[in-house]
C-alpha cells in the first residue's frame, strides 16, 4: 500500500471521476466507516465496495438543487467573511483514503489558495445543502467528513457553508436561511479516521464483512436462505434471542398503552380536527385528528379480467420479483415444537 499522499487531477466527466474514486474511501463516506452516518452503515459501504451493490450513481433532485446552491453558498461565505475561495482541481490520496474538497480559502493578502497540486490555502470550504437547521453545531458525521479533510490536506480547519431549506431563524420569504459553522483540526482524530479507513479497506480486500448493525444489514448480506438448512445456537445467540422476546413483550405493552391514550385524547376531541393548548399558554398545536385525502387506487387485474387477455399475454407481462427475508420469533424454550 502506498502510504505517500499522491494528487490525481480530477477529470471533467462524471463517470471517470465516479471511476476514480472507487477504489478509495472518499471522506463523505469516512462517517459512514464510523457508523455514524444516518443513512448507511458500514455494510451498505462493504457490498458497494466489494462490488455485491451498484449503487445508484444518477442524480437525483435533491443532489442536482445541492449543485446548483453549491456556486450560491460559496458566494454567500465570501460575502460573508470577506474570504475569497478557490476551486482545487486535485483529488488527494493517502492509502485507501481520498479527500475531494469543494473549495481552498485563499489566505488573507494572497491570490491563490494552490498552485498546480501545490495546496497554499488557508483551510478549506464544504458547501451543503440541508433540510432543517443545524443548531449551530455540525452533523457528526460531517464533522468526521472535515477532520479527514484537514488530515489529508494537512490544513488547520474547514468551514462548512449551509443552505438551509427549511429555515425558522433566518427568516426569507421562500423560508430558505444560510449559516458557516467551522471545525477545528484535531490531529489524534484525523488519525484515527485514517487508521479506521485502512481497517475498513483490509476488509474489503479480505471480503470480510463489517459486523451487521439491524437486519437490514443482515439481510444484505444473506438475501437467501438455504431450504431446510438449520443451524444450533450458541448461548450467547440465546440471550439475544430471550433479550429479542422480552423487549417484543415491552413493544406490545407500549403500543397497547399507546393505543388506549390515542383513544382517550381522540374521545375528548370528539369532532374537532385539531388540539391546542389554552391561548393563555400559547395555544401550541398539541394534536390533529384528520382524514387524509380520498386516495382512488384502481384494480387494474379486474379491469385485465373483465377485457378477458388471452393467458400467453398475461404471462408475457408477468414478473416475479424476490421476496425480502422476514425474522420471525418461534417458541420459547420448553415450548412443544
Amino acid at each position: 500500500m502506498n502510504t505517500e499522499t499522491q494528487y490525481i487531477k480530477r477529470p471533467g466527466d462524471r463517470d471517470a471521476w465516479l471511476e476514480l474514486r472507487r477504489p478509495y474511501v472518499g471522506q463523505s463516506e469516512a462517517g459512514v466507516v464510523l457508523g455514524l452516518s444516518p443513512f448507511r452503515s458500514p455494510c451498505d459501504l462493504f457490498l458497494e465496495k466489494t462490488g455485491r451493490v451498484k449503487r445508484e450513481d444518477t442524480p437525483t433532485e435533491a443532489m442536482l438543487l445541492g449543485i446548483e446552491l453549491e456556486g450560491y453558498a460559496a458566494r454567500r461565505y465570501m460575502e460573508k467573511t470577506g474570504r475569497t475561495v478557490r476551486n482545487y482541481g486535485y483529488m488527494v490520496v493517502r492509502g485507501h483514503a481520498l479527500a475531494d474538497v469543494d473549495r481552498l480559502i485563499v489566505p488573507d493578502g494572497e491570490k491563490v489558495a494552490s498552485h498546480h497540486e501545490e495546496i497554499r490555502a488557508a483551510g478549506i470550504l464544504e458547501c451543503k445543502t440541508a433540510r432543517d437547521e443545524w443548531d449551530g453545531e455540525v452533523p457528526l458525521h460531517y464533522q468526521v467528513q472535515a477532520q479527514g479533510y484537514c488530515e489529508l490536506l494537512d490544513l488547520p480547519f474547514c468551514d462548512f457553508s449551509v443552505v438551509f431549506k427549511n429555515s425558522s431563524t433566518h427568516r426569507c420569504p421562500a423560508d430558505v436561511g444560510w449559516d458557516f459553522l467551522r471545525v477545528e483540526r484535531d490531529r489524534a482524530i484525523g488519525a484515527r479516521i485514517m487508521e479506521k479507513i485502512e481497517e475498513f479497506a483490509a476488509c474489503v480486500a479480505a471480503d470480510t464483512p463489517p459486523p451487521v448493525t439491524g437486519l437490514a444489514d443482515a439481510r444484505a448480506l444473506f438475501p437467501n436462505a438455504r431450504i431446510d438448512a438449520p443451524i444450533t445456537a450458541t448461548e450467547d445467540i440465546v440471550k439475544a434471542v430471550d433479550r429479542l422476546r422480552a423487549i417484543a413483550a415491552q413493544t406490545k405493552e407500549l403500543e397497547a398503552e399507546e393505543d388506549a391514550l390515542k383513544g382517550t385524547v381522540a374521545e375528548f376531541m370528539g369532532d374537532a380536527d385539531t388540539l391546542r393548548l389554552p391561548e393563555a399558554e400559547g395555544g401550541v398545536k398539541l394534536a390533529t385528528f384528520k382524514a387524509p385525502k380520498p386516495r382512488r387506487v384502481t384494480d387494474w387485474k379486474a379491469v385485465a379480467s373483465d377485457l378477458h387477455p388471452p393467458a400467453e399475454l398475461v404471462a408475457a407481462h408477468t414478473t416475479e420479483t424476490p421476496s425480502a427475508r422476514r425474522f420471525v420469533l418461534c417458541a420459547q424454550k420448553g415450548d412443544a415444537k
